[in-house]
């Protein structure tokens, strides 16, 4: 094969479980992030003001200041790139004065932390203590390729986020997630299928970087663009 015809395949993400936790792909598998929005988006409406019968708004009324959060492109498209890694059992996690304690249905599925000596002068919102979710999942990518570990920032109802990270899985195909909680005293329950990773590939590439005044071309373009 040529390098060209190489370069022309479509790139592949495996994500793949050991032979005795197969329920996982079908129970709780990971999916593409546009089949895992977070509720509050997908029942938002593109526009804030419907349009009636009576009713006809100009064009630029339709289309920006009549515009919802849904219509705003970068977000959209934060929300659907890559994948989401859902939590494949149910957990339940106690806080409490003497650290933490946790509840799995099934023994293979743990959590574990690491040594609080590791990241001592790490600012930690909310309780002291990051979890780590010991995943069954592994996942790989072709070489050169990486994936981004990033906390799901607009599910705003959970209680906890990913520490974002970057996983070179084209060597490394482990995909156990840290976590930090924000729960200082308490019990949550997470059943399994909770969303709680969002997982994007993405090739390594060096970037020359260029500063400079706006040229007329540049300053068109935007005028165009708006």
């Amino acid at each position: 094969m040529t390098d060209a015809a190489m370069q022309a395949e479509t790139p592949k993400i495996e994500f793949y479980t050991a032979p005795q936790h197969a329920f996982l792909l079908e129970a709780a598998p990971p999916v593409p992030a546009n089949q895992a929005l977070p509720r509050w988006y997908r029942d938002t409406e593109p526009h804030y003001r419907k349009q009636t019968q009576f009713q006809v708004y100009p064009p630029e009324l339709r289309l920006r200041q009549n515009a919802t959060v849904k219509s705003c492109p970068g977000i959209r498209d934060y929300l659907s790139g890559g994948y989401v890694l859902p939590l494949w059992a149910d957990f339940a996690i106690t806080f409490d004065e003497a650290g933490y304690r946790w509840e799995a249905p099934h023994p293979d599925f743990t959590i574990d932390k690491h040594d609080p000596d590791q990241y001592a002068n790490m600012p930690k919102p909310g309780f002291p203590v990051a979890l780590k979710f010991m995943s069954p999942w592994f996942c790989r990518t072709p070489p050169g390729y990486s994936v981004r570990f990033l906390p799901l920032l607009y599910h705003f109802e959970q209680l906890w986020w990913a520490m974002p990270g970057v996983i070179h899985t084209d060597v490394l195909h482990a995909t156990h997630v840290n976590t930090i909680f924000h729960v200082p005293k308490g019990q949550i329950v997470l059943p399994q299928g909770t969303p709680l990773v969002h997982i994007v590939p993405f090739r390594r590439e060096r970037y020359d970087l260029e500063l400079h005044v706006a040229s007329k071309e540049d300053q068109v373009e935007e005028e165009q663009m708006g």
